[in-house]
């Protein structure tokens, strides 16, 4: 091999370095925005679902002050789903705890329910009453029997 092949393939092997270095600093800024990125939008989601859940929560308490009589504002409030395959509904709990409507545990409506504990055994009404106390509204995420896994 002469002197200039080992000159074209010490050149070449510089650009194929070079072309290495760069794509794994391409790479590594890529993946730090992408990083960033799925942060913004982790954190875009669940405010838009929020602020989704509250105009619902607007919708329901306009079916109640619309409505003509309490057992047509209950049927309508009960009938009302929302989220993934309309697995989710509105329940309606006065401040002292009185359920007037839960579409999924009918047996509750009528009775007070501060000590009813979810399946985690924390007294969601009791949260719930204490949160709209504190602040007027707001947002509990927690987790709920399916109906017929406790009576």
């Amino acid at each position: 091999m002469n002197i200039a092949m080992k000159i074209h393939m010490l050149n070449i092997s510089g650009l194929l370095l070079l072309g290495g270095l760069s794509l794994l600093m391409i790479t590594d800024a890529l993946k730090t925005v992408c990083q960033k990125e799925i942060t913004s939008i982790q954190t875009i989601i669940p405010e838009e679902r929020k602020n989704q859940l509250k105009n619902l929560a607007l919708i329901a308490y306009s079916v109640l002050e619309t409505a003509n009589f309490y057992e047509d504002a209950q049927r309508a409030v009960s009938n009302m789903r929302f989220g993934p395959n309309g697995k989710n509904y509105f329940f309606i709990v006065d401040t002292d705890g009185m359920v007037f409507v839960h579409p999924d545990r009918p047996e509750l409506v009528g009775k007070i329910q501060l000590d009813l504990e979810n399946s985690e055994g924390r007294k969601i009404f009791r949260e719930i009453l204490a949160l709209a106390e504190e602040q007027g509204e707001g947002f509990i995420e927690y987790q709920w029997f399916k109906p017929g896994e406790r009576d």
